[in-house]
């Protein structure tokens, strides 16, 4: 099976000041198509930078980054809208619109100017609220939601997008316990490429086929959750003693950080 994203020593930096700031180091790696791929590691760890450029804005400083084959660069980007999804973990506020105006915002890479939606945009639509829950929030403002739901808005727009690859920065951000596991089971059951940043190891190894641990924009580690949650790695790179166990009945991998004792 060809990979949908080949990184062959991939760079990246960031103007800061008078220098530039690495914030990812030969980065060289292959992403299978229809793998839930989770990205793991402390803040800092270069996870947001390599979710946008596998968007494809910046551009690396060096290395070759192939989509399905073709450098990612050279695709003109209404041709990637309708492939990829790009949820980053801060979106630009909009205000003035139902919830089913925002979703439908995915239907754009589909039309040309001033084209009227149709009966299958509109079920696409219903179907993407219908699937992250806010259906019957479909007139609501957006300005009435919260956190939580508006996170699941904007995934509600990638999903109209109908694109076959999903980044999504921190998509279990603001959800309570519920949605999180409702998110994260809804996005295996799509079987997309999806690509995510997550900060809880514990739901990164219980759904996720791949994990992808950064530290200080290098990869420590990259293969199934057993093979990457090895406690001496963990520990090293979250700098706290780490404890790994599989759960006894259900079989997943848990993973506890073992701070130390404060009196109360």
């Amino acid at each position: 099976m060809s990979a949908i994203y080949s990184l062959q020593q991939i760079s990246l930096s960031y103007p800061q000041q008078r220098q530039r700031t690495q914030v990812l180091q030969d980065i060289s790696l292959e992403l299978a198509p229809g793998e839930l791929v989770g990205i793991i590691g402390p803040n800092g760890a270069g996870k947001s930078s390599l979710l946008s450029l596998l968007s494809g804005c910046p551009a690396p400083d060096s290395g070759k980054l192939l989509f399905a084959g073709k450098s990612l660069a050279s695709i003109p980007l209404r041709q990637l809208a309708r492939q990829l999804a790009f949820l980053p973990q801060h979106n630009p506020p909009l205000t003035g619109l139902s919830c089913y105006q925002v979703a439908a915002l995915g239907l754009l890479p589909h039309k040309s100017w001033f084209e009227p939606d149709n009966d299958y945009d509109r079920q696409q639509v219903l179907l993407a609220l219908s699937q992250t829950g806010l259906l019957e929030k479909q007139q609501q403002p957006v300005e009435s939601l919260s956190g939580g739901e508006w996170q699941r808005l904007t995934l509600a727009r990638a999903l109209v997008q109908q694109a076959s690859v999903l980044l999504l920065d921190e998509p279990t951000n603001h959800l309570d316990v519920k949605h999180q596991h409702q998110l994260l089971q809804l996005l295996l059951q799509l079987k997309k490429t999806v690509i995510c940043a997550i900060h809880d190891l514990d739901l990164a190894a219980r759904y996720c086929h791949k994990l992808l641990l950064l530290d200080q924009g290098k990869v420590r580690a990259f293969g199934r959750p057993e093979q990457v949650l090895q406690p001496a790695l963990l520990s090293e790179v979250f700098e706290l003693p780490v404890a790994v166990s599989q759960h006894p009945q259900y079989g997943w991998w848990q993973v506890q950080f073992i701070s130390p004792q404060v009196a109360l």
